[in-house]
């Protein structure tokens, strides 16, 4: 996240760890992940079924596996 700044798709106050992912926390999310290693980063991100199908065909779909900084 190096010197980047990150935002919420709006003001949420303080947001719990349970709501971070419902309420669609970048900066909660960025949070989390700065306290994880890259590997549970990677099994946890598998665990919620990121990168996966989501079994609809929608326009720009795809399954695609996420992009992790090499640092």
């Amino acid at each position: 996240m190096d010197n980047k700044e990150i935002k919420d798709w709006k003001y949420l106050g303080k947001v719990s760890t349970g709501d971070i992912i419902k309420l669609s926390s970048n900066i909660g999310a960025a949070k989390v992940s700065k306290k994880l290693s890259k590997k549970q980063l990677i099994t946890n991100l598998d665990l919620f079924g990121f990168g996966q199908s989501l079994f609809i065909n929608l326009p720009g779909s795809k399954v695609d596996h996420y992009h992790l900084p090499t640092h």
